[in-house]
């Protein structure tokens, strides 16, 4: 399954999965009708706790490592949060999967 950030496709058919069709946690491919699963949500809140995680980590090793710890807060709040949203975002989009729904192999 060929992927970018909002370009999915199915992988049983090849037709392009529209990006608002894949945030669903179930959903069928209009061209064939196989039915898939989604781990949208998952990805999301494990992209949002990565990108706290980071911008909090990054903020106390630079305030631990470089001297005038004010400098240092001052640049994580001003542009730590910037960073970890980007950091997220990109995390969040590549790790977006599909799978074949195994409980209903098409709905009709």
């Amino acid at each position: 399954m060929a992927q970018s950030i909002n370009h999915f496709d199915c992988p049983v058919c090849n037709t392009q999965i529209a990006s608002w069709v894949v945030r669903r946690p179930v959903f069928t491919c209009t061209a064939c009708g196989q039915a898939f699963t989604s781990n949208y949500r998952r990805s999301l809140k494990r992209s949002a706790l990565l990108g706290l995680l980071l911008w909090i980590g990054g903020a106390l090793a630079g305030i631990l490592f470089i001297d005038p710890w004010q400098m240092v807060l001052a640049f994580s709040l001003e542009f730590g949060g910037l960073i970890a949203f980007l950091f997220a975002y990109l995390v969040h989009h590549f790790s977006i999967r599909i799978d074949i729904n195994n409980e209903t192999s098409s709905i009709e």
